[in-house]
C-alpha cells in the first residue's frame, strides 16, 4: 500500500524513528481494531462455518488472529490454486467451487483488498449473502 507514492512501511519506519510515542499509538490503535473485528466475525459467525476468501498477506494476518479459536470451523479458499490443497496456519485452503459445494451457509470474510470487488460478484453470483468485509 502507498500514500502519495510512498509505500507505507516506509512512513510507518519514519515515524517510529521521529516520534516513537505516535507511531506506538498507531500500532496499538491499529492492532485493537483488527483485534475487534476479528470478535465481530466470530460474533457473526456463531453457529456457522467461516470461509475466509484470500491467501495473500491479509489473509495470513487474519489466520493468526483467527488461530486462538480453535473451536470454529474455519477454512481458506483462493483464486490461486497454487495454494489449494495447503494450509495458511492451521486452517486448509480449498477451491471456491469445493467452499460453494460445502460451505453455502457459512459467513464468507474476504480478506483481500486487491480483488475485494471481483471477490463479492463471484460469491454474489454463487448465491452467498453472509459476507464480511476484512479491512
Amino acid at each position: 500500500m502507498r500514500v502519495d507514492g510512498v509505500p507505507v512501511y516506509f512512513l510507518l519506519l519514519k515515524l517510529a524513528l521521529t516520534d516513537y510515542s505516535s507511531f506506538k499509538t498507531y500500532v496499538c490503535e491499529n492492532n485493537y481494531a483488527k483485534i475487534n473485528q476479528v470478535k465481530e466475525i466470530i460474533r457473526k459467525a456463531t453457529g456457522k462455518n467461516i470461509v475466509v476468501w484470500g491467501c495473500g498477506v491479509h489473509g495470513q494476518k487474519l489466520a493468526e488472529l483467527l488461530s486462538p479459536h480453535k473451536d470454529e470451523n474455519i477454512v481458506y479458499t483462493d483464486g490461486n490454486s497454487s495454494v489449494w490443497n495447503t494450509f495458511i496456519d492451521r486452517f486448509p485452503v480449498i477451491s471456491p467451487s469445493e467452499c460453494f459445494e460445502k460451505y453455502k451457509d457459512a459467513l464468507y470474510v474476504i480478506s483481500s483488498t486487491k480483488y475485494s470487488n471481483e471477490i463479492y460478484s463471484e460469491l454474489n453470483d454463487n448465491g452467498i449473502t453472509n459476507v464480511y468485509m476484512w479491512k
